[in-house]
């Protein structure tokens, strides 16, 4: 595995979706890749960081836009 395609991947690992096998070539490779592993630990930062911020409400204009493309899809 190569550090790109462990970025590729990575938020699916961090949400356990990965096979098995998957999980255990990502193991191995931040075993051996110093790069990834203060990757994979920055990322884990950001998530957790960005969970605390307040949420903002839409602006009306976005979510009636937002609705109507909505409706608009539905069938």
């Amino acid at each position: 595995m190569t550090c790109r395609e462990l970025a590729d991947i990575l938020s699916d690992y961090l949400a356990g979706e990965l096979a098995q096998e998957h999980c255990a070539t990502i193991r191995s490779h931040l075993d051996a890749c110093p790069h990834c592993v203060h990757f994979v630990e920055t990322y884990q930062i950001t998530i957790q960081v960005s969970r605390q911020l307040p949420t903002a409400p839409l602006p009306a204009e976005l979510l009636e836009r937002l609705q109507r493309s909505l409706e608009e899809d539905t069938p």
